[in-house]
């Protein structure tokens, strides 16, 4: 049979787009290619209650996302999954998620709160990184692994690790507990440590990056 007009040619996720994209763009002129484009996306999101992973990227530079609805299906949030939704504000991660991968809310520059469950063991690097307007965490009091203070700070669940202090948080000075011994080595931002006393007659290691 012959086929007539145009074919759909389909691209899954950043990796298929980039690199088709760049063939399209950079490749040999011997087709012609028409690029389709949505007009406007959606500003609220409500995952279905049959995805079990958000993967790598999934939602990557999704700028016009607002409000987000992860069901209580979801288990994983992989590495970069909303990495860059610059206007994300609001979003709920259900009693059923047990890890959120590395960069995954990278870049939620309007994210101003997050509600860590119970559920969740595993927070990787830089999960949060580049949420100007993140002032804190509150983690769930049952979490076996996480815990969180009034001034949001993210600790590991006996305080003895300092995770992560938000760039943005508002207390004036902040005195860190004296169970600490470690602190991530993104655990603090430069404004930070010019409001924090000095650790004395303690054997905290401090790993900060410059």
């Amino acid at each position: 049979p012959v086929h007539v007009g145009q074919t759909p040619i389909k691209a899954v996720g950043v990796t298929d787009q980039h690199s088709q994209i760049q063939l399209y763009n950079e490749g040999p002129n011997n087709k012609v290619i028409t690029f389709i484009r949505v007009k406007e996306f959606d500003t609220t999101l409500e995952i279905p209650n049959t995805i079990k992973t958000i993967t790598e990227s999934c939602f990557n530079d999704c700028v016009s996302l607002v409000s987000l609805t992860i069901p209580t299906s979801v288990t994983k949030i992989k590495g970069f999954a909303f990495a860059s939704c610059v206007n994300l504000t609001e979003l709920n991660i259900p009693n059923s998620c047990t890890s959120i991968g590395s960069y995954a809310f990278e870049n939620c520059e309007k994210l101003h709160s997050i509600k860590i469950p119970s559920s969740v063991k595993t927070i990787e690097l830089n999960a949060f990184e580049g949420c100007s307007s993140l002032t804190g965490i509150t983690v769930d009091a049952n979490n076996t692994v996480y815990s969180s203070d009034e001034f949001g700070v993210l600790f590991n669940k006996d305080k003895t690790e300092l995770v992560k202090y938000f760039a943005d948080n508002t207390a004036t000075s902040y005195t860190i507990p004296e169970s600490v011994k470690t602190i991530d080595s993104n655990g603090l931002c430069p404004p930070v440590l010019l409001k924090l006393p000095p650790i004395k007659d303690r054997s905290a290691k401090l790993y900060i990056l410059p």
